[in-house]
Formats: C-alpha cells, sequence, structure tokens
C-alpha cells in the first residue's frame, strides 16, 4: 500500500487477541464508482437477468404476465439508465431479441450486494 500511496492499514483487535480485523483505508485519489439511482422494479430485473433473456424468459422469472406494464415500469427504465442493453440493438423488435446486463448494471448488483442492499 505504501508503493502506491495509500494510507496504511489498521489493525483492530479484540481484548483477548483471538480474532483481528483489518481495515484498508481507500486511496485519497481514488475515484467511487458511480452507480445510478434505480427503482425496486428495476432492481428485481436486474437480479434475475443473470444471462442473455427474452422478454418473455425476464417476465416469467420476475412472475410478470402483462407485457406492456413489464415493458414501461420494469425493461425501459433499465435500459434507459444503461443498465441492461439489447443483444440485437439495430433491430430492436426482432424476435431474437435479448437483453443482458452492462458493465453498469453489474457494478450496481455488486454494490449492492456488498452492502446488503435490498433495493
Amino acid at each position: 500500500m505504501r508503493a502506491n500511496g495509500s494510507p496504511p492499514p489498521k489493525f483492530e483487535t479484540d481484548e483477548d487477541r483471538t480474532s483481528f480485523l483489518v481495515r484498508l483505508p481507500v486511496h485519497p485519489q481514488a475515484k467511487p464508482i458511480e452507480t445510478p439511482e434505480v427503482t425496486p422494479q428495476v432492481a428485481q430485473l436486474l437480479r434475475v437477468c443473470s444471462d442473455e433473456s427474452s422478454r418473455t424468459e425476464l417476465q416469467w422469472k420476475l412472475g410478470l404476465a402483462a407485457r406492456k406494464n413489464f415493458r414501461l415500469v420494469y425493461l425501459l427504465p433499465a435500459l434507459d439508465a444503461g443498465l441492461i442493453e439489447m443483444t440485437v440493438p439495430a433491430k430492436p423488435n426482432s424476435r431474437l431479441q435479448k437483453y443482458r446486463l452492462t458493465a453498469t448494471g453489474r457494478a450496481w448488483l455488486a454494490a449492492q450486494s456488498q452492502s446488503g442492499g435490498n433495493d
């Protein structure tokens, strides 16, 4: 950590010295990863979008029947936020269209799992 200019680690122990905790402070010039705020519905969509999936598959995973509601409340906001992307962007209405997480979507999920967030 000294070699890259980071603050030194901090070691903490319990009174009996049977366990310890190491804190690694963030480098002063580190830039936080910006992750967008998402609605609970988009959060649900991100959690089920583990691989490339069609609209029908995503709706089934979420237990949703109404196509219009899914599109307006889940799919379009996730696409607009750059959290998911189309596999065939040149043909949005293709019968082969599928959706997958973007790097931003994966970062959001990682941040949620680290913080224990339920959004």
